[in-house]
Parts: structure tokens; C-alpha cells; sequence
């Protein structure tokens, strides 16, 4: 065992130290937020709006984005439900910064025993040393900026860490914890994208105690199994349509049938766009040269099969989870490896520590920061990407609840559904089936103005390129919403305002005209169309 923490002035540790330095940092950039957005908190994405529309309705007894309609727009089994619990203890929109908070310290405590257990063997006192890598790997990773997202992100890395520090323990030789094989079975529930890491986990323990593999796995299994016909039997798909709109082969699995070429195809494609993110070729690196480490001359180390256990992991992620402008997706992988890499180099930074700790510190930095700029300059523009949903999707909110009042269809779910009555027609499908299906369809322009017409939606409002193919050539431009530059983290500088129905073209563009001359932020601005566009749609 590690000897005791020492006790610092005050009775502060170096751990309690890291988590006021990671305390002191949330804080500073909550308020920074606050101050850019006029006093408004407003994550930096639109994705946990989704979330918070989904809980609201779960909190009337509805599972679905429009309150009587089924659907399952989330990548996450219980984050819906978490902040479900949110909102009713009153938390409102700050629910997904709670919980990322609590995920966030589970992070850095979770990071620091791993550390100190690995360092243990070869310093008298780790604790020191355990905390500046678990603060490092945290801020590394983009753990805070993740945090800022409101997303189910962290959960997922606060989870793979507490496998990490299991399994850990079971290579050491110990016996396998019970909650090792609850969190293994449970890590699916956090995002989908776990189940990789309960696959490898299962594998792994399978060498040392296959009762406990076993039990993981059949509890996994349970835990899909019971989800799945959960889905089925409200009429959804087995996965949930976040899952088969971004991951196209996984529509074979989910309707039990092999996947088709074009799913093949599509499958290909996001496996060549992830081999040019910048963040893959370091990570698999890394992966592959702590694998190659352990292979060395020498006694069995705990790191020998960890090693393999987390090269899976990477290269599962490369190959079917994804990676975006915006690091957050591969953030688990990216503060696992970190650790990973000291378990493996341990004796090496033990014996450098002891003769130079300020230097190893400064060159764990710089080791650390190379490959992790992208996430670094993440958490530095988590202002700036609060300001571009703040200064447009939280305006669309306003234009929706304000002006409009009424059935509309985008293609960008968040703020337009949370908060909003009225029905929203998600075009682009991650929170309506049917239009996720309609892409499918022979004439998906057609198949998207029938749901349109159908639902009775007057107008969308959606970035245009987006549904450049699918977008029926009756609707009528009446004005658009557009971010002046530079843009951080939306998915486009400007949202058109179609009209959908050439008999309320007229009645449309007035709403868009009226919020024209309300008081927006200095990065927003609404135009309007000819109104002379209604008038000739109408005779025609």
C-alpha cells in the first residue's frame, strides 16, 4: 500500500489542492460565459438542449422530443433520466453543468489513484506527483471544456477511469472488486460508445476471473437486451436514432439484418474522415508504443495486458465512434492513454522525478501538450463557442417562443425544442423517426414535405446547405438569421427561414420581420426577403 497522503498547510493534500485549481477554473469560466453572453448561461453546444427537451418531457410522463410522440434522440441510456432528476430538484438549465461537475471531480479523484497506485512502487510518497498527472490528463483531455458542453461526455470518462483503476487492481493480483463488475456491466449506459470499452473490459478479465467476465457480460447484455425491447415496443429501432443517423452500419444492427453496402460504404467514408482528424494519429501512436513497451525483456508487469486492453479502445474509437471539430467524443481515450503511458513509463518518471521534479513536471507538460493542442485550445475557446449558441440557437429559441408560437421544422435540435410547446418537426432525424427514415427514401425531398405537410409546419428554419438535396423547391426564403464571424462550434453562419405553405407565406414573413426589430446580440442579425416572394408564390 501507498503510504498516506502527506498533509499540506491547512490540512490540504495535493489532490484537494488539484481539485481547488480545477474549482477555481470552473468558476473563472462560468463567469467568463456569464459575462459574454449578457448574463445568460448558455453551453457550448446546442446538444444538451436535446437532453433538457427529452427530461422535460420525461418529467410529464413523455419519452420523445414533442410531448405524445416517441423518440430517441439520445446517445445515452440514463443522462436523460439524470437530468430528468435535475429538473425536478429545481435545477433548470443548469442540471448538465451540476452533473458535469460531479463527473468532472470523479474524473480527477479517479485519474489520482490511478496515478498514485502506478507510481507507488517506485516513490515513497506519489501523492504529489499523482495529482499534478491526474490535473494534467484532466486539462489534457479537455475534460473542462467537455464539461462546459452540458453533455454525457465526462460521464463516460469518469467510467472508463474507474475500469482503468479496477482492472488495474486485478493485474496486480488483487481480487476483482464487486463494483468492477457492476461498473463494467453499467459502462453502456453512459453512451454507447462504451460498449468497447465493456467488451475489451470482459476480455481482459476473462484471463484472470471469468466468473467475474461472466457476470459483466451477461449484466451488459441485460442492460441492451432490456433497453432495446424497451425501444421496440414503443415502436423506435433498438438503437436510438442519434446512433443510426451518425453511424449509418449501425442501422443493419438495429434492424437485425446485415448491413447493406451502402452502410458499408458510409462506414468507410467516417473511418477515412477520422484518420484525418489530428487527433488519431497521436493517439493510436502512443497507443501502439506503450503496447510495443511492455513486449520488452523483463518481468510481467501490471501495464502488459492493460496495454493491449486500451489499444482496443483506441482503435475502436478510430474505427466506429467519431471525432468532431470539437473534441469531446475522444476525450475518454485521450485522458485513459495519458495514464496509461505513465503506468507503462513509471520506473523511468519515478527515477527522473526523484532527481528533478520540477523538471519532469515541465516535461510532462510539454510531452503532454504536443498532441493535446486541440484540446487545449478547446477549453481556452469555451467563451467563444458559448457566444455562437447564445447569439444564434438561443435567439432562434426567442424567434420560436416569441414570435412564432407554432409547429417548425429544423435541422438542428436544441434550443428550438426545449422550452417550446409547440411541435418541433426535427428534419435532419435525430429526434423524429420518420424524417430519419425519410432520407432513405427514393425522393427524400418529397418524403420531408410530406411529414411537413402532414404535421402542418409553416416553417422551417434550418441551415440550407445542410438539406440542400432534400429541401422540396416550393418552400418560400422569407429571411434568415445569420453569426457574424469567426465562428466556433455551429454548423453554419446562417439559418433560412422558409415558408412552407405558399397560402401563409405572407403571415410567416411578418414574424420574421417583427423579430427583425427586437434588440439582438452585436453578433446577430435577421433579414428579411422580398415580401413580393409571398405574393407571386401565392398566385402561382
Amino acid at each position: 500500500m501507498s503510504p498516506e497522503p502527506r498533509r499540506w498547510t491547512f490540512g490540504l493534500t495535493p489532490l484537494r489542492v488539484a481539485a481547488l485549481i480545477v474549482l477555481a477554473l470552473f468558476a473563472a469560466l462560468t463567469f467568463t460565459v456569464l459575462l459574454t453572453n449578457e448574463a445568460t448561461f448558455v453551453y457550448t453546444l446546442d446538444d444538451p438542449y436535446i437532453h433538457l427537451a427529452l427530461a422535460e418531457n420525461l418529467v410529464r410522463g413523455s419519452y420523445g422530443i414533442n410531448l405524445g410522440e416517441v423518440s430517441s434522440p439520445s446517445s445515452s441510456i440514463v443522462y436523460p433520466f439524470l437530468v430528468a432528476l435535475g429538473l425536478l430538484a429545481g435545477l433548470g438549465d443548469w442540471t448538465p453543468l451540476a452533473l458535469n461537475f460531479v463527473a468532472l471531480l470523479g474524473v480527477l479523484v479517479t485519474a489520482e489513484r490511478v496515478a498514485r497506485r502506478a507510481l507507488a512502487p517506485h516513490l515513497d510518497r506519489p501523492e504529489l506527483p499523482a495529482a499534478a498527472v491526474a490535473t494534467i490528463a484532466l486539462l489534457a483531455s479537455n475534460g473542462l471544456g467537455v464539461a462546459f458542453t452540458g453533455m454525457e461526455h465526462l460521464l463516460h470518462v469518469w467510467v472508463t477511469l474507474l475500469v482503468f483503476l479496477g482492472l488495474l487492481s486485478v493485474e496486480s493480483g488483487e481480487r476483482t472488486p464487486a463494483w468492477l463488475v457492476v461498473v463494467i456491466a453499467l459502462a453502456p449506459a453512459s453512451r454507447y460508445e462504451a460498449l468497447a470499452l465493456t467488451a475489451a473490459s470482459v476480455l481482459l478479465l476473462w484471463l484472470s476471473d471469468r466468473r467475474a467476465a461472466i457476470l459483466a457480460a451477461v449484466g451488459g447484455a441485460l442492460l441492451l437486451g432490456a433497453h432495446a425491447v424497451w425501444m421496440l415496443a414503443m415502436g423506435l429501432p433498438a438503437l436510438p436514432s442519434s446512433v443510426l443517423r451518425k453511424l449509418p452500419i449501425a442501422q443493419g444492427i438495429a434492424s437485425l439484418r446485415p448491413a447493406s453496402g451502402d452502410h458499408v460504404t458510409s462506414w468507410l467514408h467516417g473511418l477515412l474522415r477520422a484518420l484525418g482528424n489530428p487527433t488519431v494519429g497521436p493517439l493510436v501512436l502512443v497507443a501502439a508504443l506503450c503496447v510495443l513497451a511492455t513486449l520488452l525483456p523483463g518481468p510481467r508487469r501490471p501495464a502488459s495486458r492493460l496495454a493491449i486492453w486500451i489499444l482496443g479502445i483506441v482503435l475502436a474509437q478510430v474505427a466506429f465512434g467519431r471525432f468532431s471539430g470539437y473534441p469531446r467524443y475522444e476525450t475518454y481515450a485521450v485522458a485513459v492513454l495519458i495514464l496509461a503511458t505513465l503506468l507503462v513509463f513509471a520506473p523511468q518518471f519515478a527515477a527522473l522525478w526523484k532527481a528533478r521534479p520540477a523538471v519532469t513536471s515541465l516535461l510532462l507538460l510539454l510531452a503532454v501538450a504536443a498532441p493535446s493542442w486541440r484540446n487545449l485550445t478547446a477549453t481556452w475557446a469555451i467563451p467563444a463557442a458559448s457566444s455562437d449558441i447564445y447569439s444564434q440557437q438561443y435567439q432562434l429559441h426567442r424567434f420560436l417562443t416569441e414570435f412564432h408560437r407554432e409547429a417548425v421544422a429544423v435541422n438542428d435540435l436544441g434550443w428550438a425544442s426545449y422550452r417550446n410547446d409547440a411541435y418541433v418537426l426535427d428534419l435532419w432525424g435525430l429526434g423524429s423517426e420518420a424524417a430519419r427514415s425519410a432520407w432513405a427514401a427514393p425522393d427524400p425531398a418529397a418524403a420531408l414535405d410530406a411529414l411537413v405537410q402532414a404535421r402542418q409546419v409553416p416553417l422551417a428554419a434550418v441551415y440550407e446547405p445542410w438539406i440542400a438535396v432534400a429541401r422540396p423547391r416550393h418552400w418560400i426564403p422569407i429571411g434568415s438569421m445569420e453569426l457574424k464571424f469567426p465562428i466556433t462550434v455551429v454548423e453554419g453562419h446562417q439559418i433560412t427561414f422558409f415558408a412552407t405553405d405558399p397560402a401563409r407565406c405572407e403571415e410567416m414573413w411578418r414574424r420574421v420581420a417583427a423579430f427583425a426589430q427586437v434588440r439582438l446580440p452585436p453578433r446577430t442579425a435577421v433579414g428579411i426577403s422580398d415580401p413580393t416572394l409571398c405574393t407571386a408564390a401565392a398566385r402561382r
